[in-house]
């Protein structure tokens, strides 16, 4: 019984943390000014989890999210802290799209991050990159 009531409470404790066992995080700052563009990269490997979005008060912008020369993610008119948690369409070897089954992007090698500002002044956005390697 006792061992039971021990193995219970480890099991309690330990389970959320291996809910999030393996995941990373890429943070980036990009400033821009007035509606300036400016970007920032990193070498990132994994599989993207969700991208979080830190809007400077009262600014708006379009942030976009690329890797493997291919821009997979744009949020237009951005103006308030939000998370996303994109998922893609699966192919088939001949290209075509398999309905309803869906996979995560894969992140490989330099991952850029852009902001298109879209107010004036000078604004600093957060972009987190949450991944599993």
């Amino acid at each position: 019984m006792k061992r039971a009531l021990i193995a219970g409470m480890a099991l309690a404790i330990l389970a959320p943390l291996a809910l999030g066992a393996g995941m990373l995080t890429r943070d980036y700052d990009v400033t821009v000014i007035g509606t300036a563009t400016n970007s920032k990269e990193f070498v990132v490997r994994g599989y993207l989890e969700g991208i979080h979005i830190d809007a400077p008060a009262g600014a708006t912008g379009t942030v976009s999210v690329a890797t493997l020369g291919s821009t997979f993610f744009t949020a237009a008119d951005a103006a308030a802290d939000v998370v996303y948690f994109p998922v893609f369409p699966v192919h088939n070897s001949t290209g075509t799209v398999v309905s309803a089954e869906y996979t995560k992007w894969p992140l490989e090698g330099k991952t850029k991050v852009q902001v298109i500002g879209g107010s004036a002044g000078t604004n600093t956005w957060g972009i987190g990159l949450i991944f599993r390697p």
